[in-house]
């Protein structure tokens, strides 16, 4: 259960991970410690696999690498500071545990903001950087899917990542930092709400179904392939989102977050959202 990046007592200042998850969530851990939700022992298991691989890979870099080294930095007046995995000849390489579906996906957003940030830190200390990748082990990797397309050829997959200009790296911190400095003179209702990818909620498919209806006519991967629709009278496109899984299962502030609350009211129980897309009337018909 112990936070293998933020040690118990250690003077980290605001850390990388910190400014990179939703303000939200950070402002109100900070504030409701005693009324978060409590995970079971077992709700971390993958990250305790991930520490074992973090463990053993640390104990493998080379000679002239920089390994499980946290660097720190100031912006706003406040201690910034994030623990890189592995550097080497000017690369950062960052070690994730992860599912083959985010590799397929491709999307590596949260990734990338999060190495640039600590390229901002290695440069800020002058350790000069020119590359950013993350090695990533497929924890449900199986060679029985290897006939999907665009998954992962291996369980562990080598994806490089932008480095972004330091004046991009800069920017990102600055504005980050001050974002936070200011959510903390807010109300818990008046908190800036996560974002439906801070949410951790994805486009399940594009559905078409009659107006005031809940089921649908013909379900489309995406929305492109849903244009082609003959669209009848009173049929409406809806996009139908997934549940929001860091809500529901890993978010220690759920509890005391009125977003999550007023979410759980509107979905009504159901285990996705949906929205309305675009209307189709008669004049479209």
């Amino acid at each position: 259960m112990r936070e293998r990046y933020n040690p118990e007592g250690a003077d980290v200042g605001i850390s990388a991970t910190t400014l990179c998850n939703p303000i939200q969530q950070t402002i109100l851990k900070q504030r409701h410690p005693d009324k978060l939700k409590v995970f079971d022992v077992s709700d971390r298991f993958w990250s305790f696999l991930g520490a074992i691989a973090h463990q053993v890979l640390s104990e493998h870099g080379r000679d002239d690498a920089l390994v499980e080294t946290r660097f720190f930095a100031e912006a706003h007046g406040k201690v910034v500071s994030g623990q890189t995995d592995h550097y080497c000849g000017e690369i950062i390489t960052d070690y994730k545990c992860t599912k083959a579906y985010k590799v397929m996906k491709g999307d590596f957003t949260d990734w990338e903001r999060q190495t640039n940030l600590y390229a901002w830190l290695a440069e800020t200390n002058g350790w000069p950087v020119t590359g950013l990748r993350v090695f990533a082990f497929i924890r449900d990797w199986s060679q029985r899917n290897l006939y999907q397309k665009g998954y992962p050829p291996c369980p562990i997959v080598e994806l490089p990542l932008p480095l972004w200009p330091k004046e991009q790296q800069h920017r990102f911190v600055s504005d980050r930092v001050k974002a936070l400095l200011l959510a903390e003179q807010d109300h818990d209702h008046e908190l800036p709400e996560c974002t439906q990818r801070e949410m951790w909620q994805d486009a399940r498919d594009w559905a078409v179904v009659k107006e005031g209806g809940k089921r649908a006519v013909k379900c489309y991967d995406n929305e492109e392939e849903s244009r082609t629709h003959n669209f009848k009278s009173g049929e409406v496109l809806i996009q139908r989102l997934t549940s929001r899984k860091r809500c529901l299962n890993h978010c220690a502030a759920a509890p005391v977050c009125s977003q999550h609350a007023r979410l759980l009211l509107e979905e009504g129980g159901e285990p996705w959202q949906q929205k309305l897309v675009e209307p189709v009337t008669e004049e479209q018909v």
